[in-house]
């Protein structure tokens, strides 16, 4: 019986310390892959990735039907379980100027061979870390 009862006191205090440390060191990433447009989600508990996702966005499935045969994925956010905000990173704009484009593709009803060449080059430029120009390219689209 004695047994019995420390067993429990261990597993209790267990499931306790497991109860605080998840939301305490548990961080979602999310990654975007500069050759395809596809984005990635990661979680991780104490440093270990628990859980990894690649999905296909708009963009990637509009203009990069297939896997490229090199991802070159850059963070573009990530957020700890109890703690709602993301540090900036360089890449955090990269989603939603994809996004942006597709949307100014769109509105102005551009020829689909077009589209995949302007979006090639939208990727091209975030290859090469000229976000700044990137960001004035898919301003420029959708004036």
């Amino acid at each position: 019986m004695r047994h019995l009862k420390r067993w429990r006191g261990i597993a209790v205090f267990t499931a306790v310390v497991v109860i605080l440390l998840v939301p305490l060191t548990g961080q979602e990433t999310n990654l975007v892959d500069l050759n395809s447009g596809r984005a990635r989600s990661e979680y991780s508990v104490l440093g270990r990735i628990v859980y990894q996702g690649d999905r296909n966005t708009e963009f990637s499935r509009r203009y990069n039907v297939e896997r490229p045969e090199h991802e070159q994925w850059v963070r573009v956010s990530s957020y700890q379980l109890y703690n709602a905000t993301s540090p900036h990173y360089r890449y955090h704009s990269a989603e939603s100027l994809m996004g942006t484009l597709v949307a100014a593709f769109d509105a102005k009803q551009i020829p689909r061979e077009e589209q995949s060449a302007l979006a090639h080059e939208l990727l091209s430029l975030m290859r090469q870390e000229k976000l700044s120009e990137a960001e004035r390219f898919v301003y420029e689209l959708g004036r």
